[in-house]
Parts: structure tokens; sequence; C-alpha cells
């Protein structure tokens, strides 16, 4: 900003005022500008925040007329200043891609890190979620999951409630890419997706543990363990102080073999892991 001295005699600029923070002046001050000569005044813009951002510097000379009397001249200028946001938004889902073990009330989140609206322009409703949040089982080309939707009142933050989530089960959650918008018109690109898998029901826990069955027990050495119908991924033998003593890998047979020949006569605990259980299958194996 260029300030001209039309006095006869040379002018003090002694400081400037403004309001905004995004607006600053680093050139020191006083400033003294010759009669008839001109100087430069530097105004710096730095915007935090997006939009219009209009201010008034007021630049002013204060001095004694006649040696005595405060004198004191002043000129308002109006600045003007924009900041445009061309960064396009993002958004987090909860829980995020690959938890597992999840209870079948869990409440699904879509946080943005802006407001959002429509891609058409329109602002988002709850009942617009509907269409826009794709929530299926095991993964996009599964069953759909019927749920009530919400988002707030800044539209940063979509609440799913699932009508019931089925025990052990896969579902995947996704907002597809170019669906939505922030409010500056720049589209959420991509595609945010995350999949989860639920916590087996107590009735599954049951029907596991059921079809389970440990032979002989007690037992001087070995033990028969049938898994049923179902596989196990690892087995486990404990003492009761709980040192772990064996570690198995069962591999894909329907029946398996410890041999506690070993091991010292008394209680130990056996536990069997299942995929889709929370907890492992337990029993308390007698060795004599």
């Amino acid at each position: 900003m260029r300030i001209t001295n039309n006095a006869e005699q040379e002018l003090s600029i002694t400081g400037t005022h403004n309001h905004l923070e995004s607006y600053t002046v680093p050139t020191p001050m006083p400033l003294t500008i010759p009669a008839g000569g001109y100087a430069d005044i530097i105004v710096r813009f730095f915007p935090e925040e997006l939009g219009q951002l209009n201010d008034v510097l007021t630049i002013y000379s204060q001095s004694l007329y006649a040696d005595s009397l405060p004198q004191l001249i002043a000129r308002q200028v109006i600045l003007k200043g924009s900041k445009t946001d061309n960064q396009p938004p993002s958004a987090v889902i909860e829980p995020g891609d690959g938890s597992t073990d999840l209870p079948q009330d869990t409440i699904i989140t879509i946080r943005f890190n802006e407001g959002m609206m429509r891609a058409d322009g329109n602002i988002i409703r709850n009942d617009d979620l509907a269409g826009i949040v794709v929530f299926k089982e095991n993964d996009e080309n599964g069953e759909a999951v019927p749920f009530r939707g919400n988002i707030d009142l800044w539209k940063k933050v979509i609440t799913i409630r699932p009508d019931s989530l089925k025990p052990s089960q896969t579902y995947f959650v996704s907002i597809p890419g170019e669906t939505l918008s922030d409010k500056s018109g720049n589209l959420l690109v991509e595609t945010v997706s995350a999949g989860f898998t639920t916590e087996a029901g107590s009735d599954v826990f049951d029907d596991v543990f059921q079809s389970v069955s440990v032979f002989p027990n007690p037992t001087k050495a070995y033990l028969q363990i049938s898994y049923g119908d179902h596989r196990p991924s690892a087995i486990r033998i404990f003492s009761l102080q709980g040192r772990l003593v064996g570690n198995y890998h069962p591999g894909n047979r329907k029946t398996g073999f410890i041999d506690l020949g070993r091991q010292a006569s008394g209680i130990y605990i056996l536990e069997i892991d299942f995929p889709g259980l929370a907890k492992p299958v337990s029993f308390k194996v007698i060795k004599h």
C-alpha cells in the first residue's frame, strides 16, 4: 500500500489499527514520509477461516502541533480478502475397517472433517441417508441391511443404527465417491468404506461348546478332542497357576490328540479357539 505525503512538511506515520487477525502490518513504525514524497506500507493477509473477510485499516499520525498541542491525523482503508476451499473433504468410519468381536447393538458413525451437502448442492436430510450410505452383509455385493440414519445439525456426523445385527457376521459400510461434497463444492472423490465382524451370540457359543468332546477325562496321557462340525483355530493347555504348558495347531481335522504323558499329575485347563467366537471354549482336564 503506497502512502503519498502532499503536505509541505514531512509526515510521520506512527501506527495502524485493524480488527481481524487475518490482516497484519509488519512495516516498522514510525514511518517518516518526506514532503511531497511517498512510502509503502505492507499489509499481509493470512486467513484462518473460509469465505469473504473484510476489515478496516486505520493509518494514523500522532504528533504535537506548535510543540505543545496534540494532533492526530488518520485515514481509513477498506480491506477486502477471501479464502476459498479447494481441498476435497475426508471421512472416517467407526468402527474401523477390520474390527472384530463387536456387539450386536453396535452403532456406526461416519465423521467428516467439515460440513457436507449432497453433490447436487442440496442439503442432506435424514431421509436421504438410505440412498447415500451403503450398508450390506459381507461386502458391497451382499444383502442390504436395514437401518435408521441421522445426520447432525452441522452436517459433519452421520449416525447409523441397524435394525439388527447377526452374530458372527461380517458387515460392509461405505459412502460411494462423488455422492457428497463440502459447502465449497469440493466432491468427496474417493469411496470411504469399512468392514467389521460381530461377536458370536450366546446361542452360537453354546452350539460350539456342545459339539466339542474331550475323552478320556481323567487321562493318564492322551486326550482325544472331537470338534463336531466346527474347526478350531488354536488349542492351548494351562496349569491351574496360568502357566502355558502346551500350544497346538489343530489343522483342518475333525479330531485332535494331545499328549499329557510328560506333565505332572493334577488339574489343567484346556482352551480351544474357534473363528467367530469372542472367547475360547474351555474344559477342566484331570491328569493322573
